[in-house]
C-alpha cells in the first residue's frame, strides 16, 4: 500500500460516492490525506459514507442529494468545491447508473436515461471542473468499463456499452484537450464489481 499522505493538500471531488467504487475511491482518497467533496443523488447512502468516514476519523465534506443530470445542480457542486477548500485538483467521476437489457426489450427511454447518467454526466461534471483544473493543472479519472472494450457473453448490457465506451473515447479527447494546461484525463475500465446496485442482479 502506498505511503499515507501521498495526496495531502490535494482537493478531490467524488462523484457517486455514496456506494460502490466511488465509495470506495472517496474513503481512500481521505486515507491519504485529501480534502475529499464527496457526492451523491442519494443522501441515506451518503450518510452512510460518512458514518464509515468518521469511524475511521476521517474528514469527508458532502454533497447530497445532487443530480448530476442537472446542469445547474453539477455547477452547484463544482462552485461549492472550489469557493470552500480554495479549488478542484482531482475530480474522480464514479457516478453511474445504466439499464441492462437486450436489444429488443431496451426502451428509447432506458437508452436515454442509461446515457445521459453514465455519459452526460461525466461531461457535465467535467466542463463546469475544467477552468478550476485549468487554473493549476490535476487530474480527471473516469470509470468506463469492461464492456467499453468487449461484449460479455450473457451479459444484456447495450445502453451501458454505449455509455462506457463514449466515456472512454471522451477520455482520450480530454486528455489530448488538458496536456497543453497540465490537465491529466485517464479510465479504469472495471469488471463486475459487487456493489449495492449490482448485488440484486448477482
Amino acid at each position: 500500500m502506498a505511503s499515507q499522505g501521498r495526496l495531502a493538500g490535494k482537493i478531490a471531488i467524488v462523484t457517486g460516492a455514496g456506494n460502490g467504487i466511488g465509495r470506495g475511491c472517496a474513503l481512500m482518497f481521505a486515507r491519504q490525506g485529501a480534502t475529499v467533496v464527496g457526492c451523491d443523488i442519494d443522501p441515506g447512502a451518503m450518510a452512510e459514507t460518512l458514518r464509515l468516514a468518521e469511524a475511521e476519523n476521517l474528514s469527508i465534506d458532502a454533497v447530497a442529494p445532487s443530480d448530476l443530470t442537472a446542469e445547474k445542480a453539477v455547477q452547484a457542486l463544482i462552485d461549492h468545491a472550489a469557493s470552500r477548500h480554495g479549488g478542484i485538483d482531482i475530480l474522480v467521476n464514479a457516478a453511474a447508473t445504466a439499464v441492462f437489457a437486450p436489444i429488443e426489450e431496451l426502451t428509447l427511454a432506458d437508452w436515454n436515461k442509461t446515457l445521459n447518467a453514465e455519459l452526460s454526466t461525466v461531461f457535465l461534471v467535467c466542463k463546469a471542473a475544467w477552468p478550476h483544473l485549468k487554473a493549476k493543472g490535476g487530474a480527471i479519472v473516469n470509470f468506463a468499463s469492461v464492456n467499453a472494450y468487449a461484449a460479455l457473453a450473457g451479459s444484456a448490457a447495450l445502453a451501458h456499452c454505449a455509455g462506457k465506451g463514449g466515456v472512454l473515447a471522451m477520455t482520450r479527447q480530454l486528455a489530448m484537450e488538458g496536456a497543453p494546461h497540465g490537465i491529466r484525463a485517464n479510465t479504469i475500465s472495471p469488471g463486475l464489481i459487487v456493489t449495492g446496485a449490482t448485488s440484486p442482479v448477482l
